[in-house]
């Protein structure tokens, strides 16, 4: 088993892209997935715009290795690094989901990767959902060395 972990971004019923039951029933099987091999899960919140669904706080209640963290703008990398590093998570593969993928997404691994030029990322279509331009973030990721969209 690989040592990962999962940073969902801004799952917050704030975003319309939040509420596609597709990508919302892809996140949760990512969380159950990391919930069952114990991999850290990092919850972004945009600040400003509420609290992630629901649903997913409900399935990672009580859950050790949850770690929820706010940001102030679209690039959350600082301070997810920030987490990282301070944490001592696994680093070297993260595994981002959530939305919105064409600004908050691609904002913030673009960030990371700068930040962390060691890390491979896989990048899970079905997870991440924006409302304008998906498909072109999904390319522009699909295209970027160390990026790995499944």
């Amino acid at each position: 088993m690989t040592s990962y972990t999962l940073v969902v971004i801004d799952m917050q019923s704030y975003f319309d892209s939040a509420h596609n039951r597709k990508t919302l029933k892809s996140v949760k099987k990512l969380i159950s997935e990391a919930m069952e091999d114990w991999q850290p899960i990092i919850l972004v919140e945009y600040s400003g715009c509420g609290s992630t669904m629901p649903s997913i706080y409900r399935l990672t209640q009580n859950y050790s290795e949850l770690y929820i963290i706010r940001k102030s703008r679209d690039d959350g990398s600082s301070e997810i690094s920030r987490l990282i590093r301070g944490m001592k998570l696994p680093s070297n593969n993260i595994k981002v989901c959530g939305v919105n993928t064409d600004c908050c997404v691609y904002e913030s691994v673009m960030g990371l990767k700068r930040k962390m030029r060691a890390a491979n990322f896989e990048i899970v279509e079905t997870a991440c959902w924006s409302a304008y331009d998906h498909k072109g973030a999904i390319n522009t990721f699909r295209n970027t060395k160390n990026v790995m969209v499944v």
